[in-house]
């Protein structure tokens, strides 16, 4: 697949992240440069350690970088206050972390609908796109079900499915595929793939080579830098 050279919707230039732990300050990310555009499935690759997580909570504005920026949709990430920041995410980015992060309180179909209810309710009625979403991931038959009684793979099929409830334009997940057998896996991505076809941008993190032909660009990340993968 070619790169598509449509509207840009992410980028981040020169960021980087340093932490302290003890009396040592480092780097868990440096210098890192990245674009996603509109229909473009864009694949990270990194080992553990790698700085993968760290960009991501960086792009979706859910911690401040030490330097460089990020821009989402033409504006700056972190030029606004935290709830403008936040609700911006809620309305743009479906983001799949690594944890899925339920409520346990809710039942799966409220945890899907959540992210419908924090944006103010935009969009179509929430019930019914929800239960699709499910549908869409082989899940439909737990929409009542309570979190704390589904496998780690089922509950990384509904973090992936409450992440597109608002039909974002930007996707990012970490480690999608984590937990879940072939089958699914391979269900997940080509969804994400379809979505990219349809106008999205998808940004995907993994250690995972079994999915990189859905890639329109490969990427790689090393000791918190960002390059071309050498493959491409």
């Amino acid at each position: 697949m070619t790169t598509k050279k449509n509207t840009l919707l992410l980028e981040c230039h020169e960021l980087g992240k340093q932490f302290t732990r003890g009396s040592r300050e480092f780097w868990a990310l440096k210098g890192a440069n990245l674009t996603l555009n509109k229909g473009e499935f864009v694949t990270l690759l990194g080992k553990s350690g790698a700085g993968k997580s760290t960009l991501l909570t960086l792009l979706v504005g859910l911690q401040d970088p030490t330097e460089g920026t990020v821009r989402l949709k033409g504006e700056d990430l972190f030029s606004v206050k935290d709830d403008e920041r936040s609700a911006r995410r809620n309305a743009i980015v479906g983001y799949v972390p690594q944890g899925a992060g339920m409520i346990e309180s809710l039942s799966v179909i409220d945890n899907v609908r959540l992210p419908w209810h924090l944006t103010g309710g935009r969009g179509e009625e929430p019930e019914g796109r929800a239960l699709a979403l499910l549908d869409a991931f082989g899940l439909k038959a737990l929409a009542n079900e309570m979190p704390k009684n589904l496998s780690g793979g089922e509950l990384r099929r509904v973090s992936i499915a409450r992440a597109l409830m608002n039909d974002p334009e930007v996707i990012i997940a970490d480690e999608p595929t984590a937990s879940l057998d072939g089958a699914s896996a391979q269900t997940v991505m080509e969804h994400f793939r379809q979505l990219a076809d349809k106008g999205i941008g998808v940004l995907v993190v993994t250690h995972d080579t079994n999915f990189l032909h859905l890639s329109d660009r490969i990427l790689d990340i090393e000791a918190g830098s960002i390059s071309a993968h050498p493959a491409q």
